[in-house]
């Protein structure tokens, strides 16, 4: 009965790895937090920019924003 208990086990291991491996690919893909990541030290995955950055629009609020903006499938949010 040991050894059931054992390979029940380590499949469920390796499952649980498996599992935890895809979720962590996807939260490199796709990052719909301010600051990047729970921690919000705004470190992203991945290489940066490879050329200079260029303004494409801009909007003017009229009065401060105190939060960062979050860009979740191409639109912009900003609380």
């Amino acid at each position: 009965m040991g050894a059931r208990v054992l390979r029940i086990w380590l499949i469920a291991m390796v499952s649980l790895a498996a599992l935890l491996s895809s979720v962590h690919a996807q939260d490199q893909a796709a990052v719909p937090m301010s600051r990047a990541n729970p921690a919000r030290t705004g470190e992203m995955p991945g290489p940066g920019p490879s050329s200079e950055p260029v303004v494409k629009w801009q909007y003017d609020t009229g009065a401060i924003i105190y939060s960062s903006p979050a860009v979740v499938d191409g639109v912009v949010y900003v609380g």
